[in-house]
């Protein structure tokens, strides 16, 4: 990501666009989704803005302990 995104003072957040779940589960889903914060955190200092519907959070990503800590930290 990092090889393409080379942010510089006043960019816009990185985003990620996440509104179904494909092949794998919101398990998996959120485990890949909050290394993928963690890496835009540990470059940026900043968590990416997380694009998604309401239906879809609220039935397979809220509530995920590893995804709410990774958003909070």
């Amino acid at each position: 990501f990092f090889s393409t995104y080379q942010p510089r003072p006043g960019d816009l957040l990185p985003a990620i666009d996440i509104e179904v779940l494909g092949r794998g589960s919101g398990a998996e889903a959120t485990e890949r989704l909050a290394a993928f914060i963690a890496l835009v955190k540990a470059e940026i200092g900043a968590s990416p803005v997380i694009y998604t519907n309401a239906n879809f959070w609220n039935s397979d990503l809220a509530g995920d302990p590893q995804l709410l800590d990774a958003i909070r930290d």
